[in-house]
């Protein structure tokens, strides 16, 4: 990633707060405790999912790589994460196609988003 792109990443949200805002509404108090629940949840899920993913390409498991990469997916989209979710979608598509050499070298820009919305999520755990 180069720096203009890293300034573009750093200045928006990486999670939608559409998603956030759409939580709250199936909320009966108007709240953010569904959305933090949610949110919760997917802090302690998509760790084991992305090691998963890891484990699959160290063991050359392609098919191991497309549900874990999928799981993650879901989970990602769920939360709004959408730049991540798209990143899963191609880890999956690697894993289907049975490319796991490609899904070794996206990895590490996956791992940085995936590090960022872990970061951005924790914060707004505690500021919401």
């Amino acid at each position: 990633m180069n720096s203009d792109q890293e300034k573009e990443t750093t200045n928006r949200s990486r999670i939608s707060l559409e998603k956030i805002d759409a939580y709250r509404q199936l909320d009966p108090n108007q709240s953010n405790d569904f959305f933090k629940k949610i949110a919760s949840i997917y802090l302690v899920s998509a760790s084991q999912s992305l090691s998963e993913i890891k484990q699959a390409i160290v063991g050359n498991d392609n098919q191991a790589l497309k549900i874990a990469a999928h799981t993650l997916k879901s989970s990602t989209a769920n939360i709004g994460a959408e730049t991540l979710a798209s990143m899963c979608q191609k880890l999956e598509d690697y894993g289907q196609t049975n490319q796991i050499q490609q899904a070794q070298i996206f990895l590490p820009d996956m791992q940085h988003e995936f590090d960022q919305v872990i970061t951005e999520l924790e914060k707004m755990l505690v500021e919401l």
